[in-house]
């Protein structure tokens, strides 16, 4: 069985590659695992879906090339040896670990990822890329909003990123979306998976049906917008390209020639390095601020878990508390019943002895009830020998008949009576 796809996403910080990573997820291709993820922040509370161990290779990438993702370095700054060896340690222990033993696709997200993207495509099995395009203006305007950036670096950083973008797209393929284009409707993100599915990425389409919402438009301009003033002829022609690229078919109808008015991109380079040498503490310190904001946030979230923690623990407290009154009076009557069993039982106890004694002289009379019966026995043998011994002297001859006679009448009235009514 071949290896599950790696989608890598690029795209340009602040361009919506956030959305296309939700849908990658939806649609059941994996972010990898929940708690190695980037918490969401207040400007982007859905979620960033990105590798933290990833940005930070991503940053150390950059920064052994004295960049950093707003000063990026020129193409090939970047050690290849070590990049090989970083990226294989992390592809080793942090994928093949993990998604990698599931039967599934995943994908990699980190805007970084269009500066060193070289070194990722040759350490993974299966990449498949996906571009995210978002106009310029809206990713100055959000880039100004979100780290102070004036717009002419914003314009810059995203004519950087977007040529970075685009010689991945001619070098290995892939699809690109763009993100005006799904927010206006003429794109969809099942379409956008679809054209995956058929690079043999493993995932469901229709499950990312309903994700792109207006609430998540932010610092959009009309390409009347005072600020496109502001961009080069470069940048409006590599808009324009990247914008009839990403409708020709989701980027698949690339064309070999790229615009013609671009400028050097070791210029370009030089340009935001030295934006970046000037910006540098501003952007430090706007990237603090939106971390205080996020703390701050974060403590009230803590705060309101402290006191229903607390308000919870309170009623438990008097719960407790009524609780221990009923185990006392329970112990109280328990004590008492305890008192009384004890009280019945030496009754009981004495009862027992008082029938052990009774049981022994109801044997006693039994005994002696026992040797009446035999007495009695004894004596009516005796008294039916008596009885056969008188039969025979005063019933067998006329003369001790007629002395018995004389007698019984004169001695043993009853008697005679008795043995009188026998002689009739």
């Amino acid at each position: 069985m071949a290896n599950p796809s790696c989608v890598l996403i690029l795209g340009m910080h602040r361009s919506g590659t956030s959305l296309i990573a939700r849908a990658c997820s939806e649609s059941g291709i994996s972010a990898g695992p929940e708690d190695q993820l980037l918490e969401a922040q207040a400007d982007n509370p859905l979620g960033f879906y990105e590798n933290q161990h990833l940005v930070s290779l991503n940053d150390d990438l950059l920064q052994q090339a004295a960049g950093t993702w707003y000063a990026p370095p020129n193409i090939g700054e970047i050690d290849s040896t070590s990049a090989a060896n970083k990226t294989r340690t992390f592809v080793e222990q942090q994928i093949e670990s993990s998604i990698g033993q599931v039967e599934t696709a995943y994908f990699l997200k980190d805007p970084r990822l269009c500066l060193t993207w070289e070194h990722w495509f040759s350490t993974l099995e299966n990449p498949v890329l996906l571009a995210v395009y978002r106009s310029p203006i809206a990713v100055a305007k959000s880039l100004a909003a979100r780290n102070a950036f004036p717009l002419l670096i914003g314009f810059d950083l995203w004519e950087f990123y977007n040529r970075r973008i685009l010689a991945a797209l001619k070098e290995y393929g892939g699809v690109l979306v763009s993100y005006d284009a799904l927010q206006a409707g003429t794109q969809t993100l099942e379409e956008m998976l679809a054209q995956l599915a058929k690079l043999q990425v493993s995932c469901k389409p229709d499950l990312a049906a309903g994700l792109v919402s207006p609430t998540l438009m932010h610092h959009h301009s009309p390409s009347d917008d005072q600020a496109w003033d502001l961009m080069s002829e470069s940048q409006r022609s590599l808009h324009d390209y990247m914008v009839d690229l990403s409708q020709a078919d989701y980027g698949r109808g690339l064309r070999d020639s790229e615009p013609t008015t671009l400028k050097s991109e070791s210029t370009l380079t030089l340009r935001l390095r030295d934006y970046a040498s000037a910006l540098s503490p501003l952007a430090t310190l706007r990237e603090t601020e939106l971390e205080r904001e996020s703390a701050l946030e974060l403590a009230k979230v803590r705060t309101h878990e402290r006191d229903y923690s607390l308000a919870t623990l309170s009623r438990r407290e008097k719960e407790y508390s009524s609780l221990i009154t009923a185990h006392e009076r329970e112990q109280q009557e328990h004590k008492k019943a305890a008192e009384t069993l004890q009280a019945l039982t030496q009754d009981h106890k004495a009862l027992v002895q008082v029938h052990g004694e009774e049981v022994e002289r109801f044997k006693d009379l039994l005994l002696k009830h026992d040797d009446l019966w035999d007495t009695l026995a004894i004596r009516g043998g005796e008294l039916e020998e008596s009885e056969e011994k008188a039969k025979f002297l005063f019933f067998r001859s006329p003369r001790p008949l007629q002395l018995f006679s004389s007698l019984s009448s004169r001695h043993l009235p009853s008697f005679s009576g008795s043995f009188g009514a026998s002689t009739v």
